[in-house]
């Protein structure tokens, strides 16, 4: 072999060796993005594209499931690209029958080839019904230099995801404290959420601030610090912000002067409220281990006192009260009772809500 031959031949099987990692190392990709959507949200699905160099045409085709989005067109085409065209494809003769899932899209250079590099190639858009669905790439997509030979590409599907509403799973409850204590209200819920605790004034809820007095007012957990007297009655609840928004139910803060005032405590007494809703009357039942002075009290949802029942010198034993209608001037609604309980200079609290319907 002549050194000329011997030297042409190395170049070639060096050539032969790197050639497929260069290719490698150069090679294309396209990609799409997950998301995760509220059902009936307009969605915009970008393709992004790597290494995306001396491109002479470019043929996609994207199946999706038509029971879960609708294709809307595409938007935000790269200008080098701005000649782009895509759509829903159909069955049938003059793709006019019902539409198989599919989405076409071509664009081929004028002038010469054009480079991207690495850059959003366009938006898909489309109309997000409900449910989930996997957006793929079908074998048939091919991207060609200027010479129509293809080139070696990766492609990356994607996920559309629906995002869960919000749901709650426990309920704030009321709340008893001494003046000059904190008090604090949980709620538990599921699905991607953002939280607003409220406050009501007259009818009306307002957003509370997070200050000094309000603490988490956009969490899970509200923290009324150092309540007062005039708060007494205050009532709060939390909206729940997802795809819907949902309200938990109202619940009161109830708050005590400082004489020698204990919560209610099980091994005390044990208070049941029946039936409940009710519509001609309900009876609070209790149980008393000590003679007892005992007043029930009933507000209404605006935390407006409405009835208040004083009873004296009730022996250890179980005992009732019955709530009518008319302690409620007839009025269906929401409403919250307390009651205190007095033993030997001590006073116990406990509160609960009723509800009376016609």
């Amino acid at each position: 072999m002549n050194p000329k031959t011997k030297i042409l031949l190395t170049l070639f099987l060096i050539s032969g060796f790197f050639l497929p990692v260069n290719s490698l190392l150069a090679q294309i990709q396209i990609t799409l993005d997950t998301t995760e959507n509220c059902a009936g949200d307009t969605i915009l699905i970008p393709i992004n594209v790597y290494q995306f160099d001396s491109i002479g045409s470019i043929t996609l085709f994207i199946d999706y499931d038509t029971n879960v989005v609708e294709y809307l067109g595409h938007i935000n085409a790269h200008n080098l690209v701005s000649g782009m065209l895509s759509n829903a494809m159909r069955s049938g003769l003059n793709n006019t029958g019902p539409l198989i899932g599919k989405i076409g899209m071509s664009w081929a250079a004028g002038m010469g080839p054009v480079s991207l590099g690495n850059a959003k190639l366009l938006d898909l858009k489309f109309h997000f019904l409900s449910d989930s669905c996997d957006l793929t790439f079908d074998p048939g997509s091919e991207i060609t230099n200027y010479e129509a030979d293809p080139l070696p590409v990766n492609y990356s599907g994607a996920t559309i995801n629906e995002i869960p509403p919000p749901g709650i799973n426990s309920q704030p409850s009321d709340t008893t404290v001494v003046v000059g204590n904190n008090a604090s209200f949980q709620i538990v819920s599921t699905g991607l959420t953002l939280y607003q605790w409220q406050v009501d004034s007259n009818g009306t809820w307002y957003d509370l601030p997070d200050n000094a007095t309000y603490s988490g007012v956009t969490t899970d957990s509200l923290k009324v610090n150092s309540c007062q007297l005039s708060m007494n009655n205050y009532q709060f609840r939390c909206l729940l912000s997802g795809c819907i928004d949902i309200y938990s139910n109202p619940v009161a803060l109830f708050v005590s002067p400082a004489s020698s005032i204990m919560n209610k405590s099980h091994d005390d007494f044990t208070v049941q409220c029946y039936p409940n809703p009710f519509s001609d009357h309900c009876t609070i039942s209790y149980d008393l281990n000590e003679a007892a002075t005992v007043t029930l009290s009933i507000y209404n949802y605006s935390g407006m006192l409405i009835s208040r029942i004083p009873v004296k010198n009730q022996h250890p034993s179980q005992h009732q009260i019955t709530i009518d209608a008319k302690d409620l001037n007839d009025q269906a609604g929401m409403y919250f009772y307390r009651m205190e309980f007095l033993e030997n200079g001590v006073q116990h609290i406990t509160s609960g809500r009723i509800a009376f319907v016609k």
